[in-house]
């Protein structure tokens, strides 16, 4: 039998340290060039275990080599368990439409594309119309 040991626990974290932390990669980021959104998503449910998930919008044709996460204060990292992902608003139109990413709320900036609706409801709600009529 295998000997596990567990390292790096949850610590008991206040929410709102995820807030400033948030606010604080909004301040550091929102100058960069072509960065049209910052959006959050999903939520934060269980401070100390639940991670920070941001996507950073660019406009079309623009780009960033940055990681968004450059001067990052001690106290916030272990809120990041990744980095963070940036798309084009066409990718993020086209993102939006093939994935269920769970709520998104924008932080910063201008909404970060055009809203059209999921393929996956699409897909849910045809299923479900056709068992109601007994296909």
């Amino acid at each position: 039998m295998h000997n596990l040991r567990f390292i790096d626990h949850p610590q008991p974290t206040d929410r709102s340290l995820y807030d400033d932390a948030v606010r604080g990669i909004i301040e550091r980021n929102k100058h960069l060039p072509g960065l049209k959104s910052i959006v959050q998503f999903g939520n934060i449910t269980t401070p100390g275990i639940s991670d920070i998930d941001l996507l950073f919008v660019f406009k079309n044709g623009e780009g960033c080599i940055g990681t968004g996460l450059e001067n990052l204060p001690e106290e916030h990292k272990n809120l990041f368990t990744h980095g963070i992902m940036a798309l084009s608003e066409n990718q993020y139109t086209d993102n939006e439409y093939y994935t269920l990413w769970g709520e998104h709320h924008l932080v910063w900036g201008e909404p970060p594309g055009k809203k059209r609706e999921n393929a996956a409801l699409m897909t849910k709600r045809l299923l479900k119309s056709k068992q109601q009529l007994n296909f």
